[in-house]
C-alpha cells in the first residue's frame, strides 16, 4: 500500500521498509501500552474506592459495616477486586468488563436522573477505555490471562 501526500509517496520520503518498520514497532509495543493504560484505570478504580470511604456524604445503612453514610460493603469489595485484578492482570478483560458493566450502571444511577456536580463525562470516557482495553487485549506482565482466541500480550 502507497500513501500519498501530492505526487510523494511515504515510501519515497522514508524509504521502502518504512510502513514494515513501524508495523513492527506497534507489534512490539502494543502489549506495553496496554500494560499502562490496564494500570492506569486500575489505580483510578483504587482511587475510587478511596474517595467513596474517606470523602463521601449520603445517608445509608452502611454505618454497621464501619463505613462512611451511603456506601455499600459490596461495591467497594467489588470495586477493590477490580481494581486489584487489573493491577495485577488477574483476567483482565473480564475485570474490564466488569468494570464497564459497574461504572454504567453506578454514572445511570448517579447521573441519569438528576444533574451532579461531578458530571457524566469522566465516567462515559472511563467506561469508553475499559471497553477499549477489554477488546483489545491483556497486555503485557499478566498473572491470570483472559480466555480467549487472540492475545496480545506477553506471559512475562
Amino acid at each position: 500500500m502507497t500513501v500519498r501526500y501530492g505526487n510523494m509517496s511515504l515510501t519515497n520520503l522514508f524509504g521502502k521498509n518504512f510502513l514494515t518498520q513501524a508495523r513492527v514497532a506497534e507489534a512490539h509495543w502494543a502489549p506495553y501500552a496496554l500494560w499502562a493504560l490496564r494500570l492506569a484505570i486500575g489505580a483510578m478504580f483504587l482511587q475510587h474506592v478511596m474517595r467513596m470511604v474517606f470523602g463521601y456524604e449520603p445517608a445509608d445503612s452502611s454505618q454497621l459495616f464501619a463505613l462512611p453514610p451511603g456506601i455499600s460493603p459490596f461495591a467497594v469489595a467489588w470495586e477493590t477486586g477490580i481494581g486489584l485484578a487489573l493491577i495485577y492482570g488477574l483476567w483482565p478483560r473480564v475485570a474490564a468488563v466488569a468494570g464497564a458493566a459497574t461504572l454504567t450502571i453506578a454514572t445511570t444511577a448517579a447521573h441519569g436522573v438528576t444533574a451532579s456536580p461531578y458530571g457524566w463525562q469522566a465516567p462515559v470516557l472511563w467506561i469508553a477505555a475499559l471497553l477499549t482495553f477489554a477488546l483489545a487485549g491483556d497486555g503485557a506482565f499478566v498473572l491470570v490471562p483472559s480466555r480467549s482466541g487472540s492475545r496480545t500480550g506477553s506471559r512475562q
